[in-house]
């Protein structure tokens, strides 16, 4: 014996694939804003890392003229400078591994970059006033790529905890 749907069920079936439908677009729309802030937060980090290369590049041409000033800035200029060009590398990465260790890189030169800084500050080469936004921006960045390196290596665990329990 047959039962008949009528109407009702004509009508549940319609909503059924109304939510389906409103679902489906959803999950569209989530993918693309997810590109869309992933892409530009990669840009924008790309371009702070460039503009703080460049504020570096400026620092380490106003130091003094003696061994002193030379040395420490030829040596943030190669810490300054190497986020910039690393973060850039990890972005075209091959591989989730490629992309964790030029991070990992990132934020090694970021890390030594402060350290020639607060040399500069100590060593009375400048005033650390003038230096504190600089200070405060390599923070910021050290920050946001350690938060980037912790979400990735929380990313790996997933997958491969995910491929354990298959």
């Amino acid at each position: 014996m047959k039962r008949k749907c009528g109407a009702y069920g004509k009508e549940m079936r319609e909503y059924r694939d109304k939510i389906i439908y409103d679902l489906f677009n959803l999950r569209f729309t989530i993918c693309l804003y997810y590109f869309i802030i992933l892409t530009m937060t990669r840009e924008v980090l790309k371009k702070r890392l460039k503009n703080f290369a460049l504020r570096i590049i400026k620092l380490s041409n106003s130091l003094p003229n003696n061994i002193t000033g030379k040395t420490l800035g030829n040596q943030i200029i190669r810490s300054g400078t190497s986020p910039g060009a690393n973060y850039r590398s990890a972005c075209v990465g091959k591989s989730e591994k490629d992309f964790l260790n030029k991070l990992k890189m990132v934020e090694e030169e970021l890390d030594e970059t402060l350290y020639w800084l607060e040399l500069i500050i100590e060593s009375g080469l400048i005033k650390p006033h003038l230096l504190q936004d600089l200070i405060q921006e390599n923070e910021g960045l050290l920050k946001i790529i350690v938060s980037s390196i912790t979400t990735v290596k929380k990313k790996q665990a997933i997958l491969v905890n995910n491929k354990l329990n298959k």
